[in-house]
């Protein structure tokens, strides 16, 4: 569902109106496996995924556009 949609006047979707995302009921059904590791020191559940899509956004943008985006939240 996320994708640009550009025609012969420019792009079609440009508002967020416009532009579907997945939704809830969208997504496969997932599985999740909480494991105890005794171990291992407690570092949190939530705050590590946000590592990986912002440096990718990132590197996306730069190979656009040529400018590169280096803080949160990204404004081109």
């Amino acid at each position: 569902y996320e994708r640009l949609q550009i025609g012969p006047n420019g792009i079609g979707n440009g508002r967020l109106s416009q532009y579907r995302v997945p939704r809830f009921k969208d997504v496969p059904e997932i599985e999740v496996i909480l494991i105890d590791r005794k171990d291992v020191e407690p570092a949190g559940a939530g705050e590590a995924p946000i590592t990986v899509p912002a440096p990718a956004i990132g590197n996306a943008f730069f190979a656009a556009t040529g400018r590169r985006l280096r803080g949160l939240p990204m404004f081109g």
